[in-house]
């Protein structure tokens, strides 16, 4: 993501969801650290499909330890999308979201992959926390973006956990229509709560 975009995204959909007061406070993610490094080191090496050319020394031994079917997986990484708050809609966004509209919410998903009946969005997560995709907000947006572009009424929600590298474990559930307009709904009174939230802010 481009580091001057500072607005919502699904990765800090979860704070805002718990407070949406945050969202119309000053404040900045903090995407900095050992973790996040390690954690941007092992979804490069995936998104290349194992290239070790920009990952640095200290990581290459994790990395290098992903089993190979992971690798091999067959679909479209890092799909950058945004749904639109007022409208409804999704579509394909710039990966550094330099292309917003006023009021869309960007994602990108790591890992799509189509399938007769269904769309599979995966999400890996390389921390220690369990996150479960049920209820994984920034997963949710993606479900929701990748229901319309893909033209299905199913979306696969996929975690690929990653704590160990060498020995990957992966969580799925299956959302659908129903679940997908929960969310959105969920959406559009969360960002009606931030306006309001910030026009008491100017005001005050």
């Amino acid at each position: 993501m481009n580091r001057e975009y500072t607005g919502p995204s699904g990765s800090s959909l979860e704070r805002i969801l718990a407070c949406p007061g945050s969202e119309a406070l000053p404040h900045e993610d903090d995407v900095s650290g050992e973790m996040a490094e390690r954690g941007t080191s092992l979804h490069r090496y995936l998104e290349t499909g194992g290239d070790m050319t920009d990952i640095p020394a200290e990581h290459r031994d994790e990395c290098a330890s992903i089993p190979q079917w992971l690798l091999d997986e067959e679909g479209e990484r890092e799909v950058s999308m945004a749904w639109d708050v007022a409208t409804g809609s999704a579509r394909r966004v710039s990966r550094d979201y330099s292309n917003l509209r006023p009021f869309e919410l960007p994602c990108t998903a790591d890992l799509v992959r189509v399938f007769d009946d269904y769309v599979e969005v995966t999400d890996y997560k390389s921390g220690f926390l369990y996150v479960s995709p049920r209820d994984n907000a920034q997963l949710l947006l993606g479900a929701l973006c990748a229901s319309q572009l893909y033209g299905r009424a199913q979306v696969r929600l996929r975690i690929v956990y990653l704590s160990e590298p060498s020995k990957p474990r992966e969580q799925a559930v299956t959302a659908d229509l129903f679940d997908l307009d929960d969310f959105a709904a969920r959406l559009r009174k969360l960002h009606g709560d931030v306006a309001k939230l910030r026009d008491v802010r100017h005001k005050g």
